[in-house]
């Protein structure tokens, strides 16, 4: 990528991950995803096999993720790491657009930056938090929006939260739905 930020895009497919951080603005961008269901309805699907792990590390402003989906596939319970991380100095105007984010301890954790927005992405089956939300390097700083999202907790997990806003002032939850499911044994 050129020093200014550039576009990647994924074709269909099943891609394992690793660690991956982006030090200057870039657009990951898949073949689709539709937040109404698991990996079946995405065409690219990015996985990571850590229970620690944050697959996707955003170091840069103005990065934007859409139309893929994330997941955690470590077979046993994550005990740390998140499916997109934002770090101190970065994270600022990060965009999540219809992606899916399935099985990490938090699936999204936009502790820095302002200006963000999350919008129709399906946030399924955290160990802790779906999405935290804090800016650490302006406490009342900037503000982001959720905006008609799906945040589903269990079967597998049951987090402590769908959404947690730590700080970050003038946050905004418009349009989503919150849905817990439950396994029932007879």
């Amino acid at each position: 990528l050129p020093a200014t930020g550039g576009i990647i895009r994924l074709r269909h497919g099943h891609y394992e991950l690793g660690e991956l951080v982006f030090t200057k603005p870039v657009r990951l961008t898949g073949a689709g995803c539709s937040p109404n269901g698991h990996e079946s309805l995405c065409p690219t699907l990015l996985t990571c096999s850590s229970r620690t792990a944050t697959p996707i590390t955003v170091a840069a402003h103005g990065c934007k993720f859409d139309n893929f989906g994330l997941r955690n596939s470590a077979g046993t319970e994550p005990t740390g790491g998140a499916g997109i991380a934002t770090v101190s100095g970065a994270g600022n105007g990060t965009r999540y657009a219809d992606l899916s984010v399935e099985g990490f301890y938090t699936d999204v954790n936009q502790a820095y930056g302002s200006g963000w927005w999350m919008d129709n992405c399906y946030i399924h089956n955290p160990v802790e938090t779906g999405i935290l939300i804090a800016n650490g390097d302006s406490i009342d700083g900037g503000g982001g929006k959720v905006t008609n999202c799906q945040i589903f907790a269990g079967p597998t997990y049951a987090p402590a939260s769908g959404i947690f806003w730590e700080s970050g002032g003038g946050t905004n939850l418009i349009g989503n739905s919150f849905v817990v499911f439950t396994s029932e044994s007879n």
